[in-house]
């Protein structure tokens, strides 16, 4: 049943990586992708975009595209766009091959989201609005990612500047240029929600570059701002300072923020910060 391996492996990395992401980077970051069947190939590339490493994503999605030629692995294209466009560069060759490619519904809302993100970054309000028409009326809502563009869509406000290239920049892993985004826009933000966000990315790239310290008060300042709002920034702030007190030994600590998860308004989120926030809270002693 050897056969059978790559398939085990894809799901228990998968499952690990909601238990213990930073292993799983480890154990990628030292294996050996030229030996790599494609269906782990595809893993490494997964987590790669979802710790932050855009870079590493392209390449390696180059790389599989032309061990596995004839085959068309269309989400292969919405992650390459993604890391693009977490470069503030242009996504669209790559969102529009994923959009003519795919036969379902999953994703295509967010790649229109994207691809009106990007219009926001060249200065086309105009193509903003049209292409958030297209992610409304496209794809379905099962996904944490289309249900989040499909509120941007309903809700029809221009996201702030500073936050959406903050957002992106800390997806792709660049922290630093994150930070100086969100300080560059203090002047521009105004509704309770911009603030909320800032003090939300400021905590999350804080975390991100292990400076754990600095990043509680940014957090507790987002519960704050946040716990009456239907946005997930609060729920999110809370689920990580419950790891950042597990990761210190604050056990009664960890656990109260946790449980706090549960506390807010419904968003995007819900339902997966929940099962990551009881995953670890069933963990502690």
């Amino acid at each position: 049943f050897n056969f059978l391996s790559p398939e085990i492996e894809f799901y228990i990395l998968f499952i690990s990586r909601n238990l213990n992401e930073d292993q799983v980077v480890e154990a990628f970051n030292t294996g050996n992708s030229d030996v790599e069947p494609a269906l782990l190939k595809f893993s490494r590339i997964w987590i790669y975009s979802k710790s932050g490493n855009s870079t590493k994503v392209i390449s390696e999605i180059n790389s599989l595209k032309e061990s596995i030629q004839g085959f068309n692995f269309c989400y292969l294209d919405y992650l390459k766009g993604e890391a693009e466009l977490n470069q503030l560069k242009n996504p669209s060759k790559s969102l529009y091959s994923f959009l003519n490619c795919t036969k379902g519904n999953a994703f295509v809302k967010s790649a229109y989201r994207r691809l009106a993100w990007y219009a926001l970054l060249q200065n086309k309000p105009t193509n903003y609005y049209s292409f958030l028409a297209k992610a409304r009326t496209s794809g379905s809502t099962y996904l944490e990612d289309d249900k989040q563009a499909n509120e941007e869509s309903e809700l029809g406000k221009v996201p702030n500047l500073y936050l959406l290239k903050a957002r992106l920049l800390f997806d792709g892993g660049d922290y630093e240029f994150a930070l100086t985004e969100l300080s560059n826009g203090l002047p521009n933000y105004i509704t309770e929600i911009d603030f909320t966000e800032y003090y939300y990315r400021k905590g999350r790239c804080y975390q991100a570059m292990n400076k754990e310290l600095q990043s509680v008060p940014e957090f507790n300042q987002t519960i704050k701002k946040g716990k009456n709002l239907n946005a997930y920034f609060a729920a999110s702030a809370a689920y990580n300072l419950g790891i950042i007190k597990k990761n210190s030994g604050q056990i009664d600590s960890a656990r109260f923020f946790l449980k706090m998860v549960e506390n807010f308004p419904k968003h995007a989120y819900t339902s997966s910060l929940s099962m990551k926030a009881a995953g670890i809270l069933n963990s502690l002693p």
